[in-house]
């Protein structure tokens, strides 16, 4: 046979496992996520245990317009994944509003000969993490996680697994769960002797917050997939993932920043539905409707500084005597005033 014995696979790992090339990977993980960047952990309320159901929202990106993000990332110098990756981040920062972005990214981790020939799970998931800024452009960002992948395929044989122990700190578990991207680019041709064989995805692990899934399609293209937690999104929350993230795909391939591209069909119709319903009458002015305030909820709590506290109705008795005071010098309406 040509495969390789799966002993020897065992045996290459032990020896990697107390090698100095194991420390060295190690000291780098350790480093790069020290201190620990801010991330929430992935269970949410109610989220404990296995999930009784998972939502799924898939959008499939046609052979055109998967040879249009080959074409740009060919262009800027990238490989296609890559700008697909840089893609996802550039989708992170818009959900989380974070610069600093952090997700999990599954590597295939056969750096030598008996790993390529010898059958069996070898895949390792480690933390990415760069920078993405709203002013930042495909290109850009696309060649920041290249650089951002070199490093990691350099020291990828450290095991995922092990990080939040090396790291030593709480919460360092969620590097690895609620947001990662899983590129399966692999040829679903399957040919055994002349008989065709049909690939079929039937388990993709534990639903993740915003894990992405992207599987080639025979005809070309690209199936983009979110499985989520039923606990933690409804099925409208879901949809809108996969509908944020396409239109940014599509926006980002145009040369737009990160922050420019509108991740709903129509803002506007979003930010009405957003918006609570204007209540009924001709709107006070703001004086009046302190005024009104001040007078119906006189012991409320209004205003906080430090230890001091100020009720309605004390806040409106210092309103007031500053006006009267603003008066007495000649200040009217318009008049501009320092305080």
């Amino acid at each position: 046979s040509t495969f390789g014995a799966f002993a020897a696979l065992v045996a290459e790992d032990t020896a990697y496992r107390a090698s100095d090339r194991a420390a060295e990977d190690r000291a780098y993980w350790v480093e790069r996520f020290t201190p620990l960047p801010d991330v929430e952990p992935h269970d949410g309320p109610g989220t404990d245990g296995a999930p009784a159901r998972t939502l799924t929202a898939r959008a499939e990106l046609s052979a055109g317009e998967t040879a249009a993000l080959r074409a740009f990332a060919d262009a800027e110098g990238i490989a296609w994944g890559e700008a697909l990756i840089a893609c996802y981040a550039a989708f992170l920062h818009r959900m989380l509003g974070r610069t600093d972005v952090v997700f999990a990214l599954p590597l295939m981790c056969r750096t030598g000969s008996v790993a390529l020939r010898t059958p069996a799970m070898a895949v390792n998931v480690l933390p990415m993490r760069v920078t993405v800024r709203g002013d930042d452009r495909l290109g850009d960002l696309g060649r920041r996680v290249a650089t951002a992948m070199r490093e990691m395929r350099d020291h990828q044989r450290y095991r995922g697994e092990d990080l939040p122990r090396d790291l030593g700190v709480p919460g360092a578990g969620a590097l690895l769960h609620g947001r990662g991207i899983n590129l399966k680019a692999f040829d679903l041709t399957l040919d055994f002797a002349g008989a065709a064989g049909v690939m079929r995805n039937v388990a993709g692990g534990p639903p993740e917050d915003m894990g992405l899934s992207v599987l080639p399609t025979r005809d070309g293209g690209l199936l983009l997939g979110f499985e989520v937690d039923a606990r933690a999104k409804d099925q409208a929350a879901v949809d809108s993932l996969m509908t944020g993230l396409r239109a940014l795909l599509t926006g980002l391939i145009e040369g737009l920043p990160v922050a420019r591209v509108a991740l709903t069909g129509d803002p506007g119709a979003q930010l009405a539905e957003w918006s609570p319903a204007a209540l009924p009458g001709t709107p006070l002015d703001v004086p009046a409707a302190f005024d009104a305030m001040a007078a119906a909820r006189p012991g409320n709590t209004a205003l906080v500084c430090g230890g001091e506290r100020l009720t309605a109705a004390e806040l409106a008795d210092r309103v007031h005597r500053v006006a009267r005071a603003l008066r007495a010098r000649g200040v009217g309406a318009e008049d501009v005033v320092a305080l």
